[in-house]
């Protein structure tokens, strides 16, 4: 993983339906969203929690025999190469070879008693136990047996006749398959589980945790609007290394990226944002490209570098047209403790039909990179495609003109760094330009009013 996660400058020209017009949306990382990657047992332990494939191989089910839910373990295809992952949940502790430990149990049993459901339609595609009693931390008994196939859709008593052995933990749950033995199901196939029971005969033994999957949360991330960050990759290794701050520039939120190490792996895993999607089991370049059909001469952001070991983050764009690049820009970034303004020229020698954008925080870990108002601007990037921005005044900074817009009729007040309202106008409609030729360079405020709100944006002419 670390030599894909660092090969930044090897990027694809894959089209992809987010397509924009030249502009940057969001580049000032004021809209985030929460997405549910999957919900979890939260007494159980399940395959997701494990290794999140970008498809849940767990689902939480209100189909359930008794209670309100029930688990339901699948097999799904995933990656270019369509490789299998397998679902699984279990009660117990697992290391780098494999169980290692269990639920502390001491209770007598010698039969697993359950109800499922399946659709397994491939002959022979079994869902398995695995059930392993410790006694003083010593494996005394072992058993993986096949115990749900085929297909049934009524609630069903399935179970398993083991030995009779003391313990002090057990470990056991339900594996799609068994995987050790290079054994999987088909992909699509699953199978629901509810009212788990232990018996020793006819006696039901001391309940396990949560027999009937009652207890569940959600694993979410929080991710940048109209970008594509690692979160939803390193989520299942309990990682994140993008995140929103509020330490902003601009607004009141910037982007935070950090370059962390796998604590299991060792991997060194830089902060990434990308404009196009992520994709680690793509057979080419994991960085895919946009549709994009303007043609800027300058890249702006503000940013914060607080590197380890003199790192270097990194902004890289590739303008492609037809498929073969007429464009890219390296922006690197430097040690920076405070809000820092960065513009770097764009040349591109044609007509863009798509584009590829990254920014990454490092190399070394601890590298944090914090960056706000990125900006595209120039060439044909005006006030006709200004107007169907999520922005309300760009560019930021400016020298000739800034554009200013609000919803429904409103007026704005330029004020400068004495307090002085140096320009103003009202019963404007849409979107304006406003000229900064006749103001001196310096820090300034607009403020924005319409019948419902008012907005105040820092704004630097330059």
């Amino acid at each position: 993983m670390k030599k894909l996660l660092l090969s930044i400058t090897l990027l694809s020209s894959s089209l992809m339906t987010w397509a924009q017009n030249g502009q940057l949306q969001n580049g000032g990382f004021e809209n985030w969203s929460n997405t549910t990657l999957y919900n979890y047992t939260t007494v159980w332990n399940t395959s997701d929690q494990d290794q999140f494939v970008g498809v849940p191989t767990v689902v939480k089910s209100t189909d359930a025999q008794i209670g309100t839910y029930s688990a339901e373990i699948r097999s799904v295809a995933y990656g270019p190469a369509g490789d299998t992952a397998f679902g699984y949940l279990f009660h117990g502790n697992t290391g780098a070879m494999g169980p290692d430990g269990g639920i502390p149990y001491t209770a007598s049993f010698n039969t697993i008693k359950f109800q499922y459901k399946c659709d397994l339609p491939v002959t022979n595609d079994s869902v398995y136990i695995y059930m392993i009693r410790f006694l003083g931390g010593t494996i005394v008994d072992y058993a993986v047996e096949p115990v749900v196939g085929g297909t049934t859709s009524t609630w069903t008593q399935g179970s398993l006749t083991v030995s009779s052995v003391p313990q002090d933990e057990l470990f056991f749950g339900f594996v799609m398959g068994d995987p050790n033995n290079g054994v999987l199901c088909a992909p699509g196939s699953w199978a629901r589980f509810d009212n788990v029971q232990l018996f020793n005969g006819a006696t039901a033994a001391t309940a396990v945790p949560d027999f009937s999957f009652e207890s569940w949360a959600a694993n979410s991330i929080e991710s940048p609007d109209d970008w594509f960050t690692l979160n939803d990759i390193l989520s299942g290794m309990g990682l994140e290394n993008a995140v929103k701050s509020t330490d902003a520039a601009v607004g009141t939120y910037a982007i935070e990226l950090t370059t962390i190490q796998d604590p299991q792996s060792g991997d060194t895993i830089p902060g990434i944002v990308s404009v196009g999607p992520i994709n680690f089991m793509s057979m080419g370049s994991p960085f895919a490209s946009i549709p994009y059909n303007a043609s800027p001469t300058l890249l702006s952001c503000k940013y914060k570098h607080l590197p380890v070991n003199s790192d270097q983050g990194m902004i890289q764009i590739q303008f492609f047209e037809a498929g073969n690049p007429i464009g890219n820009v390296m922006m690197p970034f430097v040690t920076n403790l405070s809000w820092t303004n960065l513009s770097v020229p764009v040349i591109i020698s044609g007509t863009p039909d798509s584009m590829l954008f990254i920014a990454f925080s490092g190399q070394k870990p601890g590298t944090i990179l914090k960056l706000d108002e990125l900006s595209l601007s120039g060439g044909n990037v005006g006030l006709d495609e200004f107007k169907a921005m999520n922005l309300s005044i760009y560019p930021n900074p400016a020298s000739d003109k800034v554009m200013a817009k609000l919803d429904g009729t409103f007026g704005y007040e330029l004020i400068n760094v004495y307090g002085t309202v140096v320009a103003s106008e009202s019963n404007l409609n849409n979107a304006i330009e406003i000229d900064l030729t006749q103001f001196t360079a310096g820090s300034y405020l607009i403020r924005l009013t319409n019948a419902g709100s008012t907005e105040t944006h820092s704004l630097v002419i330059q």
